[in-house]
């Protein structure tokens, strides 16, 4: 009974593991980098820009970060006008811009709005397809649409 008990959780301790990791791999999968591009700033003295983003978009009315809702992601681009947001899972997201300099932080720019779709594999035929080959030594060639793998 005890050597039961003791391999009932193993297997338990076991399947702990490999779920949370199986469906984190899952996820990834599907996982989709956004790229960004934005206006410089007409403000002089900008030190850099600030991008928010979250699977919501703020409430009316709120221009900038504060404790009643704020954007649960960003990133700081103290470099160019450009930034890519890795690993984003299937959903809306929304995403704004601040300039900052020593001084402080301007209000959101303008929100913009991006879907990850999820990945859906192509469909198959429903019956096989018969194609009738020569003879000997033949090369077949299969093209697939771009975006489909």
């Amino acid at each position: 009974m005890k050597r039961r008990f003791s391999l009932i959780l193993a297997l338990l301790a076991l399947a702990l593991l490999i779920i949370p990791a199986a469906l984190l791999l899952a996820s990834a999968a599907h996982a989709k980098d956004i790229p960004l591009q934005w206006d410089a700033s007409p403000s002089a003295n900008v030190t850099g820009y600030i991008i928010y983003y979250g699977p919501e978009a703020p409430p009316s009315g709120v221009t900038r970060p504060h404790a009643t809702w704020a954007f649960p992601y960003s990133a700081t681009v103290t470099d160019g006008l450009t930034a890519t947001i890795p690993g984003l899972p299937p959903g809306e997201w929304f995403f704004a811009a601040t300039a900052f300099n020593e001084v402080g932080q301007s209000e959101y720019g303008n929100i913009v709005q991006a879907t990850v779709e999820s990945f859906v594999p192509p469909s198959m035929p429903h019956e096989p397809i018969t194609i009738p080959l020569p003879a000997g030594n033949v090369t077949i060639n299969i093209n697939f649409p771009q975006g489909n793998l």
